[in-house]
Parts: C-alpha cells; sequence; structure tokens
C-alpha cells in the first residue's frame, strides 16, 4: 500500500464521492476511481460501498480509514515537532573539511561553543568529499570547487603554501625534505615537489597530512604547508615567501534545503567569519 492512497482513500470518506474527491485533491475522477480499486486489490477486501449516491466505508473500510487517521496526526505532529528543532539553535551540525583546515576550525571551536552553547558540532575531516544534498554533512569547508547547482555558499578566502622548517632543519647547507607520495600525487603541492625537489633529499614520503607536519616539527626534514596553520608555530620558520601557484580558494558550502536552519546558518556563519578573519 502507498501512503498516498491511504490518504486518497480518507479523502473519499471525507468527501463521499470519488467526483468530489477528486475535485478536492485537485485530479481527475478516473484517478481517483483506478487507485481506489487497487487500494481494494491490494487490501484483498472492500473498502468501499456504494449507498446511493454516496462512497461508505465498510467495516474493514472504517478499521483501515481510523488507523490512517490516528497516523496523520501522529506524522503531523511529528513534522511540526521537527520544524521547531530546525527554528532553535540548538541540535548536532556536522561539519566536513580537509585534515588542516579540520584542525583550523577545531582550534576556534572554544568561541563557537561560548556563543552557541546548545550547539553540537560533528566534525569529519578527510580527503572524501561527503554528500551534501544525502545530508551526509550539513557544512563543507572545500577548497577550489565553486558551489554547484544544489549547494550554497561563498568563497571566504585563500589558502597560501611556503617552505617550513625548524632553526635547525632550515641551517643545512642542503636540507633535507618531507614530501607526499604517489596517494596524494594530483595535488598542486605533490606536482611541485616532482618538479622542484631533488627525489635524493626525500627523506620521508606520506599520505597524512598530521604525519607531515610532525616530521617537519621534528626537524626530519622541511616541507610545503598551509601558512595559516604553519606561521603561528613556534616551532617552525619560513623559509621564502608563499607560493603564488600553489594558492587555492576556500569556500563554505552548504545544500539548499538547510540554509534556513538556524543551527546550519549559525555554524556555516562562523566558520565564514574564522576562515576570513585568518585570510585578512
Amino acid at each position: 500500500m502507498q501512503w498516498d492512497d491511504l490518504r486518497l482513500a480518507l479523502a473519499v470518506a471525507d468527501a463521499g464521492t470519488a467526483a468530489r474527491a477528486a475535485r478536492k485533491l485537485g485530479v481527475a475522477h478516473t484517478t481517483v476511481a483506478r487507485r481506489l480499486a487497487s487500494l481494494e486489490k491490494g487490501a484483498g477486501v472492500r473498502l468501499f460501498e456504494r449507498v446511493g449516491q454516496k462512497l461508505v466505508p465498510t467495516a474493514a473500510g472504517y478499521a483501515m480509514l481510523q488507523l490512517v487517521t490516528d497516523f496523520d496526526a501522529r506524522l503531523s505532529a511529528f513534522e511540526r515537532s521537527m520544524s521547531d528543532v530546525d527554528r532553535r539553535l540548538e541540535g548536532v551540525v556536522t561539519v566536513t573539511a580537509a585534515e588542516l583546515l579540520g584542525s583550523f576550525l577545531v582550534a576556534r571551536l572554544p568561541l563557537f561553543r561560548h556563543r552557541y552553547p546548545a550547539i553540537r558540532l560533528r566534525v569529519r575531516v578527510g580527503p572524501a568529499l561527503l554528500d551534501l544534498a544525502r545530508r551526509e554533512a550539513d557544512v563543507a569547508i572545500r577548497v577550489n570547487p565553486p558551489p554547484g547547482s544544489e549547494l550554497v555558499g561563498q568563497r571566504v578566502g585563500h589558502a597560501d603554501f611556503a617552505v617550513y622548517g625548524t632553526r635547525e632543519a632550515g641551517a643545512k647547507r642542503t636540507a633535507d625534505w618531507v614530501c607526499f607520495d604517489d596517494d596524494v600525487a594530483q595535488s598542486p603541492q605533490a606536482k611541485w615537489e616532482e618538479r622542484h625537489v631533488d627525489p635524493e633529499r626525500v627523506v620521508l614520503r606520506t599520505n597524512s597530512r598530521a604525519t607531515f607536519i610532525e616530521a617537519v616539527r621534528a626537524g626530519l626534514g622541511i616541507g610545503i604547508l598551509p601558512c595559516a596553520f604553519a606561521d603561528g608555530d613556534p616551532a617552525l620558520v619560513r623559509r621564502g615567501e608563499p607560493m603564488p601557484e600553489l594558492r587555492v580558494p576556500v569556500w563554505v558550502l552548504m545544500h539548499e534545503s538547510v540554509r534556513d536552519i538556524p543551527r546550519v546558518r549559525a555554524a556555516a556563519e562562523f566558520i565564514t567569519e574564522s576562515l576570513r578573519a585568518a585570510s585578512a
């Protein structure tokens, strides 16, 4: 049985005739008759009988319509309660971001918590792009891609990259390098490393940004890091200016279906504000 057909049966019972129900529902009389016949066939019993000019529910029809009425009322109450929840600044908001952008966000969560104590964030980091349309996440922080047809958001700044190392690593006449491995060979950074870094000087290759950073911080070698992250690290020293060819735009995106939910909008606006301040 289809829920729409059950509601159609409820409309027939209220209207008394298929023609009146059709006008109420805005469909053809033949559509009501066909769907009602299909519903009775699926139920295996007659749900209506003709009494004069009216269609009157049978005993089985009354029993079914009572269940439909009760369920419809509960469903409406549930939808209203969910709407009330969506209008409040509370609940869970899932944010997806690349590993370093996730770390950047987490460092600013105490302020978010102070502003919105009833909103709980779930931060999912990694290279996989979660599907906003399927509500795998509510807000995405992404580099490069502009909003798609069903995504709304804005470019909030950019990410610059430069070479960093410890003072000891930078003092070496010929520096050793930490680089990405083949798992991220198509990234702009990996392509730059392939063109400019002598493979004999690469002492570590990794596909993990966290491992990459710790290796550079430990003095294993120099490496390319995001300026917004590395400039504030007292253990690291920048070697040269940011590389224009590695600059990437940063977007904050959400699906259009959640843009008016206050908790999601509050999270997106906070992230936008934080990233813009970092890019200034």
